[in-house]
């Protein structure tokens, strides 16, 4: 079944169910990634070593924040757990179909929602993962203070850290934050998905958004929206219908470059090469 034998035994025992076969699935860039079947259905079986059983642990948490907020679709928690060996994490299996006719903007709907949903503070009480990258959700009341200090300066510094960006190039980074004070408009704490491009949407057997691998905090809205056209093409439909929960402050696309300078900094670490240009190209913009 191509499962480690521990990790096989801890799903049967989970599931209190005869485990009948597994399957190679999508998913599994950073974890191996399973859909165990069994007498009750499929489930969807993530393991790895031991030691990432803190990314299923805060992964496990942020789904279920999410579906606690009653506006969107996540996979159901199953369980996750660890052996001497391996850790693992299973989920609800999501059977995926064509997408329906009002996707768009039941998606623009359901994150305009999830971004009502509000706290008292920048960023979460605990910190997970983005990609295979730690993290950081320090709280801040200020979201300037939040995205400079969790955000932009630890990827940053990992960049500078591997050689993947010059000290030059930092020191346009301060000239930047120098520059931003009155740039973002005020809002209040949005609960985010936090990892919210087209491969952590799927397209669930009724037709409608399912939002899988989040890296969730409290932060601005717009840095959410911005991440999601940073490598897709997301139609007008889609903020239409958000705007119609959820209004956005005027000139919002302009600042999309500068929210995605984070998941920028983020692929510059993991993979270098043309990210470090459109790091740069941004600044040329702005600095």
């Amino acid at each position: 079944m191509n499962i480690p034998q521990s990790v096989r035994k801890s799903v049967h025992d989970l599931l209190n169910i005869s485990i009948t076969g597994a399957y190679t699935v999508g998913g599994g860039c950073i974890h191996n990634a399973r859909e165990v079947v069994t007498e009750n259905g499929s489930f969807f079986l993530k393991f790895n070593e031991r030691h990432h059983l803190s990314n299923f642990e805060v992964e496990a948490k942020g789904l279920n924040l999410l579906r606690f907020s009653e506006e969107v679709t996540v996979p159901q928690v199953i369980g996750y757990g660890e052996d001497e060996n391996y850790a693992w994490l299973v989920l609800e299996f999501v059977k995926q179909a064509e997408k329906n006719a009002r996707y768009w903007e039941k998606l623009g709907w359901q994150i305009a929602g999830l971004h009502r949903h509000t706290a008292s503070v920048f960023g979460l009480d605990f910190d997970n993962y983005i990609g295979s990258l730690p993290q950081r959700n320090h709280q801040h009341k200020r979201w300037l203070d939040f995205f400079i200090t969790e955000r932009i300066r630890p990827m940053l510094l990992m960049a500078v850290n591997q050689r993947e960006l010059g000290r030059s190039t930092a020191g346009y980074f301060e000239i930047l934050f120098s520059r931003l004070k009155d740039f973002f408009p005020e809002e209040p704490p949005a609960l985010l998905h936090g990892d919210l491009w087209g491969g952590n949407i799927l397209t669930g057997e009724t037709g409608f958004p399912v939002l899988i691998d989040p890296a969730v905090y409290y932060g601005h809205r717009e840095a959410e929206l911005a991440f999601m056209t940073l490598f897709d093409a997301i139609p007008q439909r889609f903020f239409d219908a958000y705007e119609e929960v959820y209004p956005l402050s005027p000139g919002y696309r302009d600042r999309f470059d500068l929210y995605n300078l984070y998941p920028l900094l983020v692929h510059v670490n993991l993979f270098g090469g043309g990210y470090i240009a459109s790091v740069e190209n941004i600044l040329r913009r702005f600095v």
